[in-house]
């Protein structure tokens, strides 16, 4: 007999059971194969466990791809709960890692190898669920299905709707990272009609909002039931949990929303004085920025369980006057270990805080600048109006004669035991307004400059401080003769009583030597005067004299194109607070050589000639600043004729 196989050519790496195999036991007729596991049956009958030669190399799938289709697709159709309805896909790993280890699993198993996904973290914070063809199931059974098996974590679905063509795709969103983790790894979910389900799970980086009117409406209603009115406070708290907005997505977090909702506040409620922004996954406040000049009225703002993790986000509330903030559960707070800092740099961004994190602050060291409105500012001060006439009065006779041809009867304004120290110095640079470097010189005021920084040596000093009457008219003849503009004086009047009268004037005037260009020059003098017989007399004087300033330069001497009305005169005497026989000085006491240098100062300031400028004090009573604003209201019609003018 002819032996089996002979003249076939031998195929590298044949299988026994790829060929054809007619061995079996005596008087066996037919061929079988045989499933029984490795451990049991006869060696000796065919089939895919029959030992033969090359058993271990061949890939056994049978047992794997068994228990894979016993224990993986067995369909629960006695309902017997929802947790036996979901797969894990860690199971069928542990099933797998299992058989190896008892030598039943092999490796490359068709088997799918599911291992746990990771899911991806959200920008902002919330995650968008995804579960396709749920949409003809129950939305209870759904939600309860899926948050058993989250256990112990709950969430509530945010925003569900239904989606996509034939409205067959169940769409929410969660806040909750954890239970979005747990929804990620869940997949095919049976139910009761045998379909299997998917759960899908999207962290949501770009949201683009936009808010119809109806939604307003909506957010609106949910405000006013959320405001109360009897302590002016809206509690926003966890605002996209409410129950109006169940079937809404409008997270508080996303800027859109917020700076909606805060322009509503202020539309509705401008005064409100407590807001409260918890649990609302929060993580930028620049929606509130634009806002915080309308709410002037927020004390108390709550920011508690957020997600702001930089101090620099509450910049955008600077300007908010919010006196007790709740800033606990977020995770700029675990980023400091000393509390004082934390404290410090929360208090650069709302510097009126007496409260933070249910802490009790100290008071903060304020310049309240921005609530306390500043006074505004005068040209002149005056410490007691009753004295505002008598330091008038004195300044117009005095500089009626200090600018005039004689200065001689200043005499008599000086007690004779008065002194005076001038001092000169020049500005942080030569004014050129003055005219040329030459003119803007202080040469003529030098000789007796006491300046104090400058004159060093102690004698020196002495002897530069006149003493008495004589010498100091000897000092004020030796000065240029002067023109001062009364337009340009600044009038304190610090001190005022029958005794004693404090007046500090400043001002500008010129040089008039004669020259083309008049030098000008700024003055300040503080005068101490007492009563003296009918009138006044300077008892201390200090005269700094100085180079005009270009602005004080380009005002000066112009008052009269543009007149400004004068202050009311009183004719009324003034009544000293205590008696002293001393008698309030009036125009009527002048005399003739003091009415002589007034009109000689009109007639100088004007242009006019004598004649008239004295017809113009006339009728201005002898009111030297009246007569000088009469004259530019006049000039400015162009009523004054020109023989006022003929010398």
């Amino acid at each position: 007999m002819s032996r089996r196989g002979i003249g076939r050519i031998a195929r590298p790496f044949s299988k026994s059971y790829y060929e054809h195999d007619d061995r079996g036991a005596e008087g066996r007729t037919g061929r079988t194969v045989s499933f029984k596991s490795s451990t049991g049956g006869n060696p000796s009958r065919g089939g895919i466990n029959s030992h033969n030669r090359h058993r271990n190399n061949g890939k056994n799938y049978t047992k794997q791809l068994n228990n894979y289709l016993l224990h993986e697709t067995d369909v629960d159709m006695g309902g017997s709960g929802p947790r036996n309805n979901f797969s894990h896909p860690g199971d069928s790993r542990r099933k797998f890692n299992n058989n190896r280890r008892r030598g039943n699993g092999r490796q490359h198993s068709p088997a799918p190898n599911r291992s746990v996904r990771r899911l991806q973290n959200s920008a902002t914070f919330w995650y968008k669920i995804i579960v396709p063809h749920a949409g003809r199931y129950d939305k209870k059974w759904l939600i309860d299905n899926l948050n058993a098996n989250v256990a112990p974590s709950t969430f509530t679905p945010i925003g569900f709707h239904l989606e996509a063509q034939g409205k067959e795709t169940v769409v929410f969103y969660l806040e909750d990272v954890q239970a979005a983790a747990k929804l990620n790894n869940l997949y095919r979910i049976s139910t009761e009609d045998g379909f299997k389900l998917n759960v899908l799970v999207r962290p949501l980086n770009n949201l683009n909002l936009i808010l119809n009117e109806p939604l307003k409406e909506t957010i609106k209603t949910v405000m006013a039931k959320r405001f109360r009115p009897d302590v002016k406070s809206l509690d926003l708290s966890r605002f996209h949990c409410d129950p109006e907005l169940e079937d809404k997505f409008v997270p508080l977090n996303q800027r859109s929303v917020l700076s909606c909702v805060l322009s509503l506040v202020v539309e509705h409620c401008p005064s409100l004085h407590a807001l409260d922004l918890s649990h609302n996954q929060i993580y930028s406040l620049e929606g509130v920025k634009t806002l915080v000049s309308k709410l002037s009225n927020l004390r108390i703002l709550h920011l508690a369980s957020n997600q702001l993790d930089k101090i620099s986000g509450l910049d955008a509330l600077k300007g908010l006057g919010v006196e007790e903030l709740l800033m606990t559960a977020n995770p700029v707070c675990g980023k400091y270990s000393d509390q004082g800092a934390y404290v410090t740099d929360v208090r650069k961004r709302l510097p009126k805080l007496l409260k933070l994190d249910s802490v009790e602050l100290p008071p903060p060291i304020l310049f309240d600048v921005e609530t306390v409105q500043l006074p505004p500012t005068r040209g002149s001060y005056l410490c007691a109006e009753e004295g505002k006439e008598i330091a008038r009065q004195f300044l117009e006779q005095y500089y009626a004669l200090y600018d005039g041809a004689n200065r001689e009867p200043l005499r008599d304004a000086y007690h004779a035991s008065a002194m005076l120290s001038m001092s000169c110095n020049y500005p942080s640079y030569h004014s050129q307004g003055s005219g040329n470097k030459e003119k803007a010189m202080l040469n003529s005021y030098k000789a007796n400059n006491r300046n104090l920084k400058q004159v060093m040596d102690l004698d020196r000093r002495v002897r530069l401080l006149m003493c008495g009457h004589e010498e100091i008219m000897k000092h004020l003849c030796s000065l240029p003769a002067s023109q001062h503009d009364p337009h340009s004086f600044a009038v304190d009047l610090l001190l005022f009583t029958p005794q004693l009268i404090q007046l500090c004037v400043c001002g500008v005037f010129r040089e008039t030597r004669g020259a083309a260009h008049l030098p000008l020059r700024a003055f300040s003098r503080s005068l101490i005067i007492v009563p003296q017989g009918q009138g006044f007399c300077i008892v201390n004087e200090t005269i700094t004299i100085t180079n005009a300033t270009n602005a004080q330069s380009n005002a000066a001497f112009k008052t009269s194109l543009v007149p400004v009305a004068p202050a009311p005169s009183v004719s009324a005497p003034v009544v000293p607070l205590v008696p002293v026989p001393v008698s309030p000085v009036g125009v009527s006491n002048q005399d003739i050589e003091a009415k002589r240098q007034m009109v000689q100062h009109v007639a100088t300031t004007t242009g006019m000639n004598l004649v008239w400028s004295e017809k113009c004090l006339l009728e201005s009573n002898w009111n030297l600043e009246q007569a000088l604003f009469a004259f530019g209201e006049y000039h400015r019609q162009g009523t004054i004729p020109e023989e006022a003018f003929a010398r």
